[in-house]
C-alpha cells in the first residue's frame, strides 16, 4: 500500500487485515506506525581525481544546505554497491578519500546527502578508473 497522501514530519498508524473471497476477515495486525521522510536535495559539483602521491582516489563535493551528513558508497564494475562511510556532525565533511582501490580497475562513487529525519537525496556519481601506471600503489589480485 502507498499513501500518497502522507505528509512529511506527520506520524501515521497503519493496520492491516486480510479479507478472503468469502468476505472473512482476520483479526487485524498490529498497528504500525510510520513517518513519512523529506527528501533532501543531492550534493552537486563534485570532483574525483587518482592521487597518486597518496596512492587515493580523493572525492570532494559542494555541501548541502540542510544536510545531516552524507553517505559514500562504492561500485566496481557490475558488482555489489559497497557503503564506505557515513559522515555526520555539525558540519558534515565534503571530502572522502579511498586508498582500498586496485590499479586499471573503474570504480563509481555514489555520495547521497541526509536530512535530519534521515532522508536520503538521490546521489551524485563520480568515476574514475585508477591508472595502470599509479605509481606507488601495488596491483592487487582480484
Amino acid at each position: 500500500y502507498l499513501d500518497t497522501t502522507a505528509k512529511p514530519g506527520t506520524e501515521y498508524a497503519y493496520r492491516l487485515i486480510a479479507v478472503n473471497d468469502d468476505g472473512i476477515g482476520s483479526p487485524g495486525s498490529a498497528f504500525v506506525d510510520g513517518r513519512p521522510f523529506a527528501k533532501t536535495l543531492k550534493p552537486s559539483k563534485g570532483t574525483i581525481t587518482w592521487d597518486a602521491a597518496s596512492a587515493r582516489v580523493a572525492l570532494t563535493w559542494e555541501s548541502v544546505a540542510g544536510a545531516g551528513g552524507y553517505f559514500i558508497r562504492r561500485q566496481q564494475g557490475t558488482g555489489p554497491l559497497l557503503q564506505l562511510a557515513a559522515l555526520g556532525g555539525a558540519k558534515p565533511a565534503t571530502t572522502f578519500s579511498d586508498p582500498d582501490v586496485r590499479t586499471g580497475k573503474s570504480y563509481q562513487y555514489f555520495i547521497y546527502a541526509s536530512n535530519t529525519d534521515g532522508g536520503l537525496s538521490d546521489p551524485l556519481v563520480l568515476s574514475v578508473t585508477v591508472p595502470v601506471d599509479a605509481g606507488t600503489l601495488p596491483s592487487r589480485p582480484n
